[in-house]
């Protein structure tokens, strides 16, 4: 399956109060699900580690 980058690019540019929101979450957990390893080596190898953490936290945090 092929992982959409910009879905990342998206969620590592909004403002603070989008990256709480519950649809930007679900997206984020979906596209952990699907892309996984790929999008958080993105996101640390882009230099953003801490939004690959919150990545990461929001999967496993999730019900």
């Amino acid at each position: 399956m092929n992982c959409a980058p910009k879905l990342w690019r998206s969620a590592v540019h909004a403002p603070a109060y989008l990256t709480n929101s519950p649809e930007l979450r679900l997206l984020l957990n979906r596209a952990t699900y699907m892309c996984g390893v790929r999008v958080i080596r993105a996101l640390l190898s882009s230099g953003f580690s801490e939004m690959a953490v919150s990545f990461i936290t929001f999967t496993f945090t999730e019900p």
